[in-house]
């Protein structure tokens, strides 16, 4: 995922339902350079925590109303 890409709601939450469209306006790097301890991956390599993505929602009464999501929170509809 990137800036640019459209992107669709799939987790709930107070006044974003599931389904909900937006664009991602900001991709946000994870601060420090920490491995989450205690958690590997499937290949066993150690895990590192996401980058976080600003996304603008579309069709929001409110005058470009943003949220930030987690990549497992949302699943590209285009781009």
């Amino acid at each position: 995922m990137q800036v640019g890409n459209l992107v669709k709601i799939t987790r709930a939450s107070i006044g974003v339902p599931v389904g909900a469209v937006g664009l991602i306006i900001k991709v946000g790097k994870p601060r420090g350079d920490y491995v989450m301890q205690g958690h590997v991956t499937s290949e066993g390599m150690p895990m590192y925590p996401p980058e976080i993505f600003t996304v603008q929602f579309i069709g929001v009464h409110r005058g470009g109303w943003q949220r930030r999501y987690l990549p497992r929170d949302m699943e590209v509809v285009s781009g």
